[in-house]
């Protein structure tokens, strides 16, 4: 599928470190991690709604469409 992730961008343009969007988000290190290092990775819909309410975005804020193999 080609959707990937763009936490990484989302939370360096804002300032938040991996360790403050795990605490932020109450979320275990190894997915915090696994977010924000592989852009592969999808979130799960609840992780989603966690990462929209906390943050008060959008998906399409940290989530894109690229020209790739399906």
């Amino acid at each position: 599928m080609p959707v990937r992730n763009t936490i990484r961008r989302m939370l360096d343009e804002r300032n938040i470190t991996r360790y403050a969007f795990m605490q932020d988000l109450g979320i275990s290190p190894g997915s915090a991690y696994g977010l924000s290092g592989d852009s592969l990775r999808i979130p799960s819909g609840e992780m989603m709604a966690k990462i929209c309410d906390f943050y008060q975005v959008q998906p399409g804020d940290f989530l894109e469409w690229y020209e790739g193999d399906a």
